[in-house]
């Protein structure tokens, strides 16, 4: 904000959770690991990453018009 941007403070529930690659929903512990295998596709992620992608999927609607 301080250097003219604009701030978008979102919700994303289960963004740890839902798999960003294949959207597979899949509830886990993310406390009981950082990492995490999807049972859909096999793609074994890091849990920051994903939730990381995940909200930039829900953000770029948003910033597209």
């Amino acid at each position: 904000e301080m250097r003219g941007g604009a701030v978008v403070k979102r919700s994303v529930p289960f963004a740890t959770q839902d798999c960003a690659l294949c959207g597979s929903k899949e509830r886990w512990s993310p406390a009981e690991s950082i990492l995490h295998t999807c049972s859909n596709c096999r793609a074994q992620v890091d849990q920051d990453w994903q939730n990381c992608q995940n909200r930039l999927v829900e953000y770029q609607p948003s910033v597209q018009g």
